[in-house]
């Protein structure tokens, strides 16, 4: 595969996945260690999203591959 078909692939999977998860995001998203944010995993993608429970949203701030999503993450 080339890197960019295995890029889209990736990202529709993650959609795919954020998708999935709408019905109950607190058995699908792990906490992020000293944010407010969660990650979600699919592959070797991850979402960084901000989760608001009461309403039941999901915010998706960034999404990426995972080699590269956390170097882009600062810390508040």
């Amino acid at each position: 595969w080339s890197a960019r078909c295995r890029t889209l692939w990736l990202s529709r999977r993650l959609v795919k996945k954020l998708e999935s998860t709408l019905e109950n995001p607190q058995l699908h998203f792990e906490r992020l260690s000293g944010y407010d944010d969660y990650k979600l995993r699919a592959g070797d993608m991850r979402a960084i999203c901000l989760l608001l429970f009461q309403t039941r949203t999901v915010f998706v701030e960034r999404a990426g591959h995972r080699k590269n999503i956390y170097k882009k993450f600062s810390k508040k």
